[in-house]
């Protein structure tokens, strides 16, 4: 399982660092810390989740004839 720290999702999704700790501390993004005061850690699957949206529909769309 790949790990992230803040600094590296940020560069990963394009964000400062202290708007990916917003992220965290309002949990819309998914982190987890090792010990009481150890850094963010991010896995991968948490930054999918992110980006994908719940119940999103990814069906090609048709024109309607």
């Amino acid at each position: 399982m790949t790990y992230f720290t803040v600094t590296q999702a940020a560069k990963l999704l394009q964000m400062h660092p202290e708007s990916v700790r917003q992220l965290i501390n309002s949990h819309e993004l998914g982190a987890f810390r090792k010990g009481p005061r150890g850094r963010f850690l991010i896995t991968q699957k948490q930054i999918d989740a992110f980006l994908v949206p719940a119940g999103a529909d990814w069906k090609a769309k048709r024109p309607k004839k």
